[in-house]
């Protein structure tokens, strides 16, 4: 495994910045000081950060099983929440991606922040309510997704309250007070200069999507959770098809008749309000990626936990062999998610690979190039797997500096993609090979990527270039 995308830009490209920023210009700042203290202890060596990777993980994965037990699963339950969650093969992402383990420290903090939040309702311990004050922090630190933990800790507080229906209500509102002082003051923090500075500032990242497309995507969300070895799907493919729509339909009504015939009314308002509240700040902002099923995923195998436990629990008759179905129909998901999760190592192996071999069959077409020069890759790579192994999206600056260049060298691109404009420019640039133009150095260094890299340098490419950027600027963002 190695580096793509965006982590040359937190481990190389923001090594300009100070500690608590970075390049994408996020309110992330323990994030950024994390990848800081990371590439000072580890360089850039991938195989520390993927070892990190692996081992959140498998920290999420035991929280999950503890908080199950706070919830009062029992062992099958747990066993059955951790094991769905663990080999879930959209956590992808999360799992082999270097910029992404940002999103498993959220979830590893919402989980904290509830199981203690929910140790300090049933003993009223200082320790535990800090813990949890704590863990919302710092999981605010790291994204803008920890916002959701906040209504998670008031959804503990309401299942708290269904299961023990005698508990005081007494001076309950004033355990909130100092999680609303921190939201608010990151959320002003965040929002503030947008809504209360010059109006011509703006913020292109934070873009608040209308309730049909939240709703939308929220049902996007939803599909993606019910069907975990698929590539990812949108609403409009199941809706257009029988099978599809049929299957999902069904998945659907099972799940939702199981809930509520089998499922305890405390935990059932728990995790549906979990998968709910947590899928909430990426649907308002109008953004879908694998590892955005993290948080709502985690509420989902918690629920189908719960159903395990009790479709074993209520038989009668018989208990063991259904115990045994049960468990062999997760054994047939988990070997089929290991072979998913086989195939996006794979692919996040392959697209490191790519950059590797692009930055270093630059480096060997020129060594040395005065500072201040400008590359131009036409035709790179920006995903696979349907967009969610990301190669040259972001951060090619990062990529050719790590490969030597000076950081005063930068790069200009575009992308592989079926636009006509991107294939009329890699036709004339083809047709400007071997005409470089005079034997001086080139002002600029044009080089397209078609199964390797092409270098079209010369005056002919320049003004191919020049026309294109002035022409279709949209190919340069």
């Amino acid at each position: 495994m190695g580096f793509v995308s965006d982590d040359y830009g937190h481990l190389v490209e923001a090594a300009k910045f100070s500690p608590i920023s970075s390049t994408d210009g996020l309110h992330r700042p323990l994030r950024n000081i994390a990848f800081k203290i990371a590439h000072a202890t580890f360089g850039l060596n991938p195989a520390p950060y993927h070892l990190v990777l692996i081992s959140l993980h498998l920290v999420l994965v035991g929280l999950l099983y503890r908080f199950v037990l706070l919830l009062g699963g029992g062992r099958y339950a747990a066993f059955i929440a951790a094991a769905i969650f663990g080999f879930f093969p959209r956590n992808h992402q999360s799992l082999f991606w270097v910029a992404a383990g940002q999103d498993t420290v959220v979830a590893i903090c919402s989980l904290v922040a509830c199981s203690a939040f929910l140790l300090h309702k049933g003993t009223g311990r200082s320790v535990s309510y800090f813990i949890a004050l704590a863990s919302f922090s710092i999981a605010l630190g790291f994204k803008e997704t920890a916002t959701a933990i906040l209504p998670l800790l008031l959804l503990v507080d309401l299942s708290h309250r269904i299961k023990n229906s005698n508990a005081s209500p007494k001076h309950r509102w004033r355990a909130y007070v100092p999680f609303v002082i921190i939201a608010g003051a990151y959320l002003v923090w965040v929002f503030g200069e947008r809504l209360f500075g010059p109006a011509e500032i703006t913020q292109s990242f934070y873009r608040f999507q209308n309730a049909s497309q939240s709703v939308k995507l929220a049902a996007k969300f939803i599909l993606n959770m019910l069907l975990p070895l698929s590539s990812p799907v949108e609403v409009k493919e199941v809706v257009s098809g029988v099978l599809p729509f049929m299957t999902v339909s069904l998945g659907v009504l099972t799940i939702a008749i199981a809930s509520f015939w089998l499922v305890r009314m405390d935990k059932l308002a728990l995790t549906t309000g979990w998968i709910l509240i947590s899928m909430a700040p990426t649907a308002v902002f109008g953004f879908y990626t694998d590892r955005y099923l993290l948080m709502p995923f985690l509420g989902m195998a918690m629920l189908l936990g719960f159903i395990a436990e009790a479709i074993v629990g209520r038989a009668r008759t018989n208990k063991l062999p259904i115990g045994l179905i049960i468990t062999a129909a997760l054994f047939l998901y988990v070997f089929a998610s290991i072979a998913r999760l086989s195939h996006y190592r794979r692919s996040w192996r392959e697209a490191a690979v790519e950059i590797q071999t692009t930055m270093s069959e630059t480096r060997r077409l020129y060594p040395g190039v005065p500072d201040a020069s400008i590359f131009y890759f036409v035709n790179l790579t920006h995903s696979k797997e349907s967009g969610q192994v990301y190669i040259f999206n972001t951060s090619v600056n990062g990529a050719l500096w790590t490969w030597g260049y000076d950081r005063s060298v930068t790069a200009q691109r575009t992308f592989s993609s079926d636009n006509p404009h991107e294939q009329e420019l890699v036709g004339l640039l083809l047709a400007c090979k071997g005409d470089g133009g005079s034997d001086a150095v080139p002002a600029n260094y044009i080089l397209i990527f078609e199964n390797g890299l092409i270098d079209v340098s010369g005056d002919c490419a320049d003004r191919v270039i020049a026309m294109n950027q002035k022409k279709n600027p949209d190919l340069w963002k």
